[in-house]
């Protein structure tokens, strides 16, 4: 059977977000779910426009800033205000509570925006404290599945 796509949107400082978002992705590939996995850098308002279903996984930079590669494609959306009344999304955040109030701020600004464009928040968003760990990791990658789960037939453990 053929899915729609996911899109698996990241946001990097130190590569972390980016293996994240290759792990979710292959949770749900295994499920027989195509998705896909871009760089923010490399895209554009247009292909979220299309899109039906879309995770943001990134990092937090600082003192709660977006990554470098994450904040045309962030000042993109705020500028061109696309309609994305269609899409439904979850956020995937890295941070480290050892920067409180900053703890996953990228991953807040994200909901926040993608909200306010009209777009639906299907999961709570899911947190990394620290660098990923294989256990958190297996719990981010049921978490992409429940997100799914909801519009795909998905087997979840």
């Amino acid at each position: 059977m053929e899915y729609e796509r996911i899109l698996i949107l990241f946001g990097t400082v130190m590569g972390h977000a980016e293996q994240v978002a290759i792990d979710l992705a292959a949770a749900l590939v295994e499920q027989g779910i195509a998705a896909t996995v871009y760089d923010m850098e490399d895209v554009d308002v247009a292909l979220c426009e299309a899109a039906q279903d879309i995770i943001l996984c990134t990092s937090t930079y600082g003192n709660g800033d977006l990554p470098m590669n994450a904040e045309p494609f962030f000042r993109a959306l705020e500028e061109r205000e696309p309609d994305l009344c269609g899409v439904r999304f979850a956020v995937c955040a890295l941070g480290d509570r050892n920067y409180d109030p900053f703890y996953c701020a990228a991953g807040d600004a994200f909901t926040d925006l993608f909200t306010k464009l009209g777009a639906a928040a299907v999961v709570p968003p899911f947190t990394f404290d620290g660098d990923p760990d294989p256990d958190t990791i297996a719990d981010a990658r049921e978490w992409a599945l429940t997100f799914a789960a909801e519009r795909y037939a998905v087997e979840q453990h």
